[in-house]
């Protein structure tokens, strides 16, 4: 997944903040957004939680979700 995801925030660079967190250091943020499947994924706008999904997912969702 990192492959697309980095390929993303080079192309959305400026528009788009992407951010990876350690599942084993970071259990609370984990419990806080009820993610039990990795990878997850959780898109924010103006701070609300708006679209989350779990497993892999494709590039063109992943672009459709933050645009």
């Amino acid at each position: 997944m990192m492959p697309i995801v980095d390929k993303l925030a080079e192309e959305l660079k400026g528009k788009v903040h992407f951010m990876k967190i350690n599942a084993d250091a970071n259990k609370e943020i984990l419990s806080l957004y009820g993610i039990d499947e990795i990878p997850s994924f959780l898109v924010f706008k103006k701070g609300l939680l708006t679209q989350k999904a779990t497993g892999l997912q494709e590039e063109a969702s992943i672009k459709k979700w933050v645009e």
